[in-house]
């Protein structure tokens, strides 16, 4: 069970329900590996059904010091250029 304050990033499900949520409560039904994701309207809910995810905890609890650091990285951060290529030294020859 995710504990309240942790955010997740969901990435597997249709279009607009992907992105980052927040987990606010722990609700009695919600047991074990299940995550309860908030809809506006009952009968979106309903036709949503339940179905298998893929997440990526971002932070564990309220903790900031819980955070992925990836994902500040991944936000925030450029990427570091690829190296250049390297040659062979120059090889010194001594008579």
């Amino acid at each position: 069970m995710l504990p309240v304050g942790s955010v997740i990033e969901i990435d597997s499900l249709p279009g607009r329900y992907n992105g980052i949520y927040t987990v606010l409560d722990t609700g009695p039904a919600v047991q074990g590996r299940q995550v309860d994701v908030y809809m506006w309207s009952c009968n979106e809910a309903l036709q949503f059904g339940r179905r298998p995810i893929h997440l990526n905890v971002l932070r564990l609890g309220w903790n900031p010091r819980a955070t992925t650091p990836t994902f500040f990285d991944r936000l925030f951060t450029r990427p570091e250029p690829p190296p250049l290529p390297s040659r062979p030294l120059p090889l010194r020859i001594e008579d």
